[in-house]
């Protein structure tokens, strides 16, 4: 080692190259590396929907959702089955053994449906098989609205103009549609009259659709030229629409003897609303691994030009910007590094009084950042959160082996002006310290190199974050033991260290030498008092709220509104645009908007298991600094207000941060759900009552509901067979003239100045009283007289479930617990007790922290004995890496206060950072070791060598425990993001805590521990004491 560093001591104009070239290197791999908020986890899930328009969601559940389960149940490294049965739509969710990978899974799953479809009832459509996306957020929201009285004309904007502008966009995987009525044109039939002319509304729809549309007749020859001869009939403007006469057995009729012609607007399939007004809406959803930042730039270059070319008739504006939060990440990356770099520049300054050494230390940030961007890019990783938090874990740790290099060199060179120091002598200074820096360094890395390893999602989430720590600690402590004995040699001032600041730092020195005393004297009151602060701090660690990601940084409200389950979209629309624009209201709230329902071909919502289409969801953007805690008691009385004074029947809401995506690919967002299974739904629903009744009375506080919730009114029709037969109606004929009267059926197309509508056929039928008009309906289509649909059927109402769900081929209810402020953790508890002791419950899911516990505590186990096996190595002792380990529990008595005095929880960022200060912390016990056991081999005492050597390096530590203090505090109390806030705050109060009780624990145990040098004959008093001090246990 000291050769190579001579080398490099000798070579400065070649290690500044190499600096230089790892620079260029890490700025390309930046410019190249891909951008996403989240690492890329491809998930093991496959989704299926399947439709059978018109029936309820019970036989849904019979016809198509068992027969695809069997068929689906022996497909390989399949684990769970999850569906949902509603009206029309089977949904079901496939879950594979990680590893598994999605497209191969998707294959063995289309291979078993092209099994089983031939079996599905006549009618069904194919199912759809995709592999899930776990990106469900768009990249942006596009608003229209129309300037014109005209409400279809935003829609068309949207659809026929923006949609193919917005697709074009480089990066931008899918748009849909939200949102905005489209008109059609009604032919709605009179059953009487179209009856005695011998017309149904099927019939009739038919007859439509051939006589009016343009068909190809065939080709003709005119010479050498082939000519096209084409039928037209299509019709062209809508006001000849009554006048076109239709062929029939009963001669010529005119759509206007059998009913009225008219232009509406069709049924909608989705809304949309923004800030308390409707809107049309164009999500934008981006491919994998295209840079969100670049994407984000050009749809907002398409829109400025689309408001330019079409703002005169159409409102066109930006809804929601998904790369915000990116964007902002890297700007809190650059923020919290030039803090950092302050507070280095300003600690080396104050400690070792040199500007030069300052800045030397402070290139070693630079240096290991390119070299985990380079890292990163080799890895085939991206630059998301996860890997963002560990270049700002880094900044606080790199410079620490630089700081004690260029303090051990500064104290041995600096004062003097004989000129550079010889490269000899400087190596093999460097060199002493080369063991010791590289199993500190060793330490730190060795916890993040079995996360790599870790099973399923844990492992691909926190693989990132390892990396790229692993990289920058690495290229920390090569440009420590290398590169900067070179550059301090190669800018060497022949100038005396200033003296400023020294009369502070003495004073420093002697406060730690008396304390340092005191414990030598009083080893077990020491010990005892940093055993209770690790028990006090443990204690309020564990008493954190726990939460994955943090609440407190939340920039986003959700406002879930469920509407009555059969609650038409035009009835909900002046509800969500009051909802909206009540929330508006608040001054902590920016923007709302909200969707509910889908369009036909919006598959990506249509197949969630979660979807209702009575389900409006507003979201609530916050102003910047606004709490989200403060801001959902408002919302929550506002909404309630309006609810009970203005609010349909049926209707309830539920206010709450935003689903985290990586709680749901953990499975951390079921910690609060259980599944009530039965062999029928009948069996469940009969549980239910008890079961929450049950939980209520162990958990009083805490509000149950559950899903599928809710009745919907349907329109039972028994036929009476022996009347049909005998009157000669078959139940298809019933049932095929009822859909054409009541849905109606979709016979042609036209064009209205350039507006594609469709041509709907269908009876009148009074809304008023649907049970009469039905009953009062011909259903003998082309027979004599009429025969009635109440002369053959018995119509009666009813309420039936508005969805069913099932969990691994069992009907199942979820059934969901909202804690009471403050008792998640109770809540928790509880509800794993109900899943052993009550029967038919157990958990909907399984956490990744519960599915995967045996390998985490092998992780633990596994990081625990590469500690010690890397310790016992470097220092050839058995016993010694279990004294030093002994400093690792020191890290809670600080963390625990630290999280609470900001008002932190354990969540995704403080867990971090108590991981990385696992292997930290012994750092410290490390560098009192080896001066201690240097001045040993010297031939002191123990207690001697101990004392002087703790207090020969109690300013390196000190300086490196401020350095590493000052780049945490600024995210601290300037918070670039709640997780960066819980993380810094865990390492700040965990390295506080562990530096000063480690200076003054770990050397009273190194003089009963260690072992006395041979060569030492005689005691040496400690200065400024009555006699020597012996240390007794």
């Amino acid at each position: 080692m000291k050769n190579l560093i001579r080398t490099c001591i000798r070579r400065p104009v070649t290690i500044t190259m190499i600096l230089a070239a790892l620079l260029l290197a890490g700025g390309i791999a930046l410019a190249v590396l891909p951008i996403d908020s989240l690492p890329e986890i491809p998930v093991p899930r496959v989704q299926i929907s399947a439709s059978f328009p018109g029936l309820a969601g019970r036989d849904i559940r019979t016809v198509l959702t068992i027969p695809i389960e069997d068929a689906l149940a022996s497909v390989r490294s399949l684990q769970r089955i999850r569906s949902v049965s509603r009206d029309g739509e089977a949904v079901l969710v496939l879950d594979f053994a990680w590893g598994t990978d999605p497209a191969d899974a998707a294959l063995l799953v289309r291979e078993a449906i092209d099994a089983v479809y031939p079996q599905l009832p006549e009618g069904a459509s194919r199912p759809i098989v995709m592999p899930a996306d776990t990106s469900s957020q768009p990249i942006a929201i596009i608003g229209v609205r129309s300037r014109t009285e005209e409400a279809q004309f935003a829609r068309h904007v949207a659809e026929y103009e923006l949609r193919s502008r917005f697709r074009r966009i480089e990066g931008i995987g899918m748009v849909l549609l939200v949102g905005g009525q489209k008109e059609e044109i009604r032919l709605q039939l009179d059953a009487q009259r179209s009856f005695s002319r011998g017309l149904g509304a099927a019939s009739f729809a038919e007859l439509v659709g051939s006589e009016w549309a343009d068909v190809s007749a065939g080709t003709a020859r005119e010479g050498n030229q082939e000519l096209v001869i084409i039928s037209a009939g299509k019709p062209k403007q809508f006001d000849e629409l009554n006048r076109r006469v239709l062929p029939s057995r009963s001669g010529p009729v005119y759509p206007a003897d059998l009913g009225q012609v008219n232009l509406a607007y069709r049924e909608r399939d989705s809304y949309f609303v923004a800030d308390g007004r409707e809107a049309v809406a164009l999500e934008l959803y981006r491919r994998a691994r295209s840079n969100p930042l670049g994407v984000a730039r050009q749809v907002r270059q398409t829109l400025a030009e689309a408001q330019k070319e079409l703002g005169r008739d159409a409102e066109i504006f930006l809804v929601y910007d998904g790369s915000e939060s990116t964007r902002k990440g890297l700007m809190d990356l650059g923020r919290s590094a030039l803090f950092g770099a302050l507070a280095v520049v300003f600690a080396l300054f104050f400690f070792i009084r040199s500007v030069r050494g300052s800045l030397l230390t402070l290139l070693s940030l630079p240096v290991s950042a390119a070299a985990a961007v380079c890292a990163l890019a080799l890895t085939g990783k991206t630059l998301n959160s996860m890997s963002l938090g560990g270049l700002a874990l880094g900044i606080g740790l790199v410079s620490d082996t630089s700081v004690i290099v260029l303090e051990l060199m500064e104290r041995h060179f600096g004062g003097t002006t004989q000129g550079r120091p010889p490269a000899d002598d400087l190596a093999s200074l460097v060199g002493t310290l080369s063991a010791s820096s590289l199993g500190s360094t060793l330490t730190t890395v060795i916890v993040f190199i079995p996360v790599l390893f870790l099973p399923g999602p844990l492992g691909q989430l926190f693989a990132d974050l390892s990396v790229t720590l692993v990289a920058a600690v690495a290229a920390g402590w090569a440009y420590a033991q290398f590169a900067l004995p070179s550059l301090y040699r190669l800018w060497w001032p022949k100038r005396i260290r200033t003296e400023a600041f020294r009369g502070i730092l003495r004073s420093f020195t002697g406060t730690y030498r008396r304390l340092l005393r005191w414990a030598f004297r009083h080893p077990f009151r020491v010990c005892t008092i940093a055993l209770f602060s690790v028990v006090l701090g443990t204690v309020l660690l564990l008493s954190r709220p726990l939460r994955f990601s943090p609440t407190e940084g939340a920039e986003t409200v959700e406002i879930q509104l469920a509407f009555a389950p059969g609650m038409r979209l035009d009835a909900m629309v002046s509800h969500g645009e009051a909802l909206s624009g009540l929330a508006k209201t608040l001054p902590e709230i920016t923007t709302v908007f909200g969707r509910a329902g889908a369009e036909p071909e919006d598959i990506l919502h249509r197949s969630s298991p979660d979807f209702r289409r009575e389900l409006l969801t507003l979201r609530c953007i916050l102003t910047h600094g606004a709490s989200a805690q403060k801001v959902l008691p408002l919302l929550a009385s506002r909404v309630q207000a309006y609810v009970n004074e203005q609010g349909p029947p049926g209707l309830s809401f539920r206010i709450a941060y935003p689903e985290d995506p990586i709680e749901t690919l953990l499975g951390l967002s079921s910690v609060y759900t259980l599944a009530l299974k039965g062999k029928d739904p009948e069996t469940v629903n009969t549980a239910l009552d008890t079961t929450l009744a049950e939980l209520a009375s162990r958990s009083p506080d805490t509000q149950f509901s559950y899903r599928p919730s809710g009745k919907r009114t349907e329109l039972n029709i028994h036929l009476q067979r022996d009347r049909a037969a005998a009157a000669q109606v078959s139940a298809l004929a019933v049932a095929r003239t009822l859909k054409a009267s009541t849905e109606g059926l979709a016979a042609s197309r036209m064009e209205l100045e350039g507006r594609p509508i469709d041509i709907l056929v269908q009876a009148q039928l009074d809304q008023a009283h649907p049970l009469e008009t039905l009953k009062s309906l011909p259903v003998n289509e082309g027979g004599r007289s009429p025969i009635f649909l109440g002369s053959l059927a018995t119509l009666t109402r009813t309420e039936g479930p508005a969805a069913l769900a099932r969990l691994d081929r069992s009907d199942v209810i979820y059934i969901d617990g909202t804690p009471a402020p403050g008792k998640g953790k109770i809540l928790a508890q509880t509800m794993q007790r109900a899943s052993r002791e009550l029967p038919n419950l157990a958990y909907a899911d399984e956490s990744a922290f519960s599915r995967y516990r045996q390998s985490l505590l092998f992780t633990v186990l596994l990081v625990i004995l590469l500690l010690y096996f890397l310790m016992a190595a470097q220092f050839e002792s058995y016993s010694l890496p279990i004294l030093l380990m002994v400093s690792i529990p020191f890290a809670l008595s600080g963390a625990g206060p630290a999280l609470a005095l900001v008002g932190s929880g354990l969540d995704s960022g403080s867990m971090v950072g108590l991981a990385v200060l696992f292997g930290l912390v012994v750092n410290n016990a490390i560098i009192l070791y080896e001066v201690s056991k240097e001045q040993i081999d010297g031939g002191r005492s123990r207690v001697w060598a101990v004392y002087s050597g703790s207090a020969e390096r109690f300013l390196p530590v000190l300086t490196t425990t401020v350095t590493t203090l000052l780049a945490l505090l600024p995210v601290i109390l300037a918070p670039l993001g709640a997780t960066q806030r819980s993380m810094s705050a865990a390492m700040f109060g965990g390295v506080a805590a562990s530096t000063l009780i480690t200076l003054l624990v770990i050397p009273p145990l190194l003089v009963r521990f260690m072992p006395q040098s041979t060569e030492s004959a005689k005691e040496h008093n400690i200065e400024n004491t009555q006699g020597a001090i012996h240390v007794d246990f």
